[in-house]
């Protein structure tokens, strides 16, 4: 980066404008010649930025249609009193965050108004409604209509992602990972920080679990590169992690400490250094006991796959599980899953937040 002859970088600036609806903004931005280049959040954007050669531009829906335009810059002194009347200092960029985490039971079921509309047309199911202080998201991910998927090339600046494939399947192809593949109901992929990647195509009911930290995170565009890319290297590191495909079909079933149960694992673990993991366990008789459910992480997530089960944890808690429900369980307190039908399988996610600023 230049400098000012001073060592320091030059500011940077950015235009930005509210709206009153983000989509209709954008396609207007597009049509006079601006790139879409990153928007956010995922699951319900409100902003968008886009970029033409010189020109730096934050739509944003939380501001309102009257709000700006405003030149936001970063690198002057906030306590500055004569700035100009349409100028405020920056950030400008959105760094990273990952907030204390703050947890709290979340139990979800899947009914048909729980959901809402994100980014590329797909349908959003929030599985942890107050993302734990921000720290997480964690989302069911429905694409109804198969077909093309209106995707484009992208990545997103997060400490850890997984995408879990539940019903259906969707077709994706990944930065240096080769030629495009399938993902199938019971496999998944680790999508490391900053890899880019795009959705192709999906079945008719696409249904994936998706479990990203932090819960706010940028998505960036990049309409540079073309995937699949010539390069293939599949022991690439990107941002500390490697990028994982587990595939069901060619995966073993381990045993566990209950003889009724037997658990796929992922491989994601040590892919992360221990930051996420994930397995599938599944009963091929009714244990004779509860199962627990207690741990010292950051997050446990249940999802469950098939079958029906009972969440039963302190003050008499009993809630009747089935498939496409979910539970976020907080750390060190007693939790189990009881009454477990034979048949059943569930997934199971495990967590801690990478380090960084609270």
């Amino acid at each position: 980066m230049a400098s000012d002859g001073h060592g320091a970088p030059p500011p940077s600036g950015l235009t930005v404008v509210g709206c009153d609806d983000l989509d209709r903004a954008v396609d207007r931005y597009r049509e006079v010649g601006f790139e879409l280049s990153a928007i956010g959040p995922a699951d319900e954007p409100t902003w968008a930025e886009l970029t033409m050669p010189g020109i730096r531009l934050l739509v944003d829906a939380t501001l309102g249609p009257d709000a700006g335009p405003r030149l936001r810059i970063d690198g002057i002194d906030p306590s500055v009193s004569c700035l100009p009347p349409a100028v405020e200092p920056g950030p400008v960029d959105r760094p990273l965050r990952i907030p204390p985490t703050a947890p709290s039971l979340a139990i979800g079921h899947e009914t048909a108004d729980g959901w809402i509309r994100g980014r590329a047309g797909m349908r959003y199911r929030d599985l942890i409604p107050d993302r734990w202080g921000g720290a997480y998201i964690a989302s069911h991910i429905h694409v109804p209509d198969g077909g093309p998927v209106p995707d484009y090339v992208h990545h997103h600046d997060v400490a850890h992602q997984l995408i879990f494939c539940h019903r259906g399947w969707v077709e994706v192809v990944y930065e240096d990972q080769g030629p495009p593949f399938v993902l199938e109901p019971g496999d998944c992929v680790l999508q490391p920080p900053g890899i880019r990647h795009r959705v192709l195509a999906a079945s008719d009911d696409l249904y994936v679990v998706e479990v990203t930290c932090p819960a706010t995170h940028r998505t960036s565009l990049d309409h540079r590169l073309d995937l699949p890319n010539d390069r293939r290297r599949p022991d690439r590191v990107f941002g500390g992690q490697r990028f994982v495909r587990h595939r069901r079909a060619e995966a073993s079933w381990e045993a566990t400490d209950d003889p009724a149960l037997s658990q796929q694992v992922t491989g994601l673990a040590a892919a992360t250094d221990g930051l996420v993991s994930a397995r599938v366990v599944r009963a091929a008789a009714r244990p004779d006991r509860p199962w627990p459910l207690d741990h010292d992480l950051d997050l446990r997530l249940l999802f469950l796959l098939a079958g029906r089960a009972s969440l039963v944890g302190p003050a008499g808690l009993g809630e009747a599980l089935s498939e496409g429900s979910s539970a976020a369980i907080p750390p060190s307190q007693r939790y189990q899953l009881d009454a477990i039908e034979p048949g059943t399988e569930l997934l199971l996610i495990d967590a801690r937040a990478a380090a960084g600023p609270g």
